[in-house]
């Protein structure tokens, strides 16, 4: 149950104890006094008093729960907006970092001489390919393939 339906739970709970409530003490007040409407303007003001004497109290503690209730899930639902803020932000550094990688990758350029025959230009991912494949060929040749592991302790073999 999430907690929006909890939410319509207590709200519908409160309200249906309040609603009883007030019918209870206008109940109670016509069984113990009066069963008849009165023309006096004095019994009706002890009736306003009676009515109000008790309900007041306790239907300010009604919202006052109420107000707790508000409180604790205002203080879930900034939590929550909290987690969420975070992931979009780390969403949005990560997606700028590889935005930068590939602006550094864009702007790469290498020239291999090739003595009298000229020179061969690798610009953007052909260049970092051309990189990558010339270091393995020339200086990882020696080095164990296998998982990550091993290949790592065969880097540390060969370059130490």
């Amino acid at each position: 149950m999430n907690s929006k339906n909890k939410a319509q739970i207590v709200l519908c709970v409160a309200g249906t104890t309040g609603l009883l409530l007030v019918l209870g003490v206008l109940a109670f007040y016509v069984v113990t006094f009066s069963t008849g409407v009165s023309g006096s303007q004095e019994v009706w003001g002890q009736f306003g008093d009676y009515f109000g004497g008790l309900l007041n109290p306790i239907l300010s503690f009604f919202a006052f729960v109420g107000l707790l209730f508000t409180v604790n899930v205002q203080l879930k639902a900034g939590v929550d907006n909290e987690a969420r803020h975070e992931e979009q932000m780390f969403d949005s550094r990560m997606f700028q970092l590889l935005s930068f990688i590939h602006v550094a990758v864009s702007s790469l350029k290498i020239i291999q001489p090739r003595g009298s025959m000229g020179s061969l230009e690798y610009e953007s991912h052909r260049a970092v390919a051309f990189a990558w494949n010339r270091l393995d060929q020339e200086f990882l040749v020696d080095v164990r393939m296998g998982d990550y592991p091993d290949r790592m302790d065969g880097l540390l073999q060969e370059f130490d």
